[in-house]
Parts: C-alpha cells; structure tokens; sequence
C-alpha cells in the first residue's frame, strides 16, 4: 500500500514540473525546476530514468520524441539544452 502511495506521489510532483508532457511517456526519474520560470517540454514515447533539472527562471530543457535518458543521468541546465528524436542516453 504504501509503495504505491509514494510511487504515486512521486509521479505527480514529476508532472506537475513539466510544462509539455508527450503521450506515452514515463518518467521513474526526477524532474527537477528550481525556478519557477524554467520551461520543461518532454515529446511522446520517451522514458527518463535519470534527473533533470533547471537551475535558472530562463533554462528551457526540451527533449524531443522517442528519447531514453537512462538512470545515473543527470541533465543539469542552466541556459538551453535541446535532445532532438531517437536519443539514447
């Protein structure tokens, strides 16, 4: 019961980061914003493991369709970071 619960939890404190979330998509990692003007645009069919985060009001992290970010990852932006379609990371 309680997995579930903190597994639930978990997932939407991760959505409520994101700013465009594709269909498909699943995110066991971390999202991350650390100023509320940060953009985080996330395509379709992609699955984060690891952590992304936004230190700045002006870093924009887009991640593209069909992208793996694999656990151990850690995408740390401060200005722009943009991961185009059929990333393996």
């Amino acid at each position: 019961m309680f997995g579930f619960f903190k597994k639930w939890r978990h997932d939407t404190n991760n959505k409520k980061q994101i700013d465009k979330l594709g269909k498909g998509t699943s995110i066991p990692g971390r999202i991350i914003k650390r100023k509320a003007g940060a953009i985080i645009e996330i395509g379709n069919d992609c699955l984060i493991e690891g952590v992304c985060v936004t230190e700045t009001v002006r870093a924009r992290l887009m991640i593209g369709n069909n992208v793996f970010i694999g656990g151990g990852t850690v995408l740390d932006c401060v200005n722009n970071i943009v991961l185009e379609d059929d990333i393996l990371m």
